[in-house]
């Protein structure tokens, strides 16, 4: 079985969030409204997977095991934000640096249920059994 699951899926949850804001920036992938690829948008696609991935390479498993907490109590309460608020609201962390479009409240509770279930994942029984040090 493999061993780092959660660091693994973290590396890439960051890989992806660095990816999606950089392309964001092109219009890729396109079909979205004007106002969701905002520089700010894109920038919290960055800022977020810059952070996933410096504290998942940086740190051990109880500080990866936060940070999926973390991310899932944001992405949650962001989801249901956007569940009152409609389509086109906009959840201004940062005005300009980190904004997150209401509407999106369904991409929102899923990576919720995402980080809820990294935050959950147990270790490997392989890892566990040489005296835990495998979560690194």
């Amino acid at each position: 079985m493999w061993r780092k699951r959660r660091k693994t899926l973290l590396v890439i949850a960051g890989v992806l969030y660095v990816a999606f804001g950089i392309l964001a920036f092109f219009d890729i992938p396109g079909g979205h409204e004007a106002h969701h690829h905002t520089h700010a948008h894109n920038l919290t696609h960055i800022i977020l997977g810059v952070t996933l991935l410096v504290i998942t390479l940086r740190f051990p498993a109880p500080v990866r095991q936060v940070l999926c907490f973390a991310f899932a109590m944001v992405y949650c309460l962001i989801g249901i934000y956007g569940t009152f608020m409609g389509k086109h609201a906009t959840f201004k962390i940062m005005p300009g640096v980190v904004e997150f479009h209401a509407g999106d409240y369904t991409v929102h509770l899923a990576t919720a249920v995402f980080f809820f279930a990294l935050t959950v994942m147990r270790r490997s029984e392989r890892s566990a059994s040489r005296g835990g040090s495998g979560g690194r």
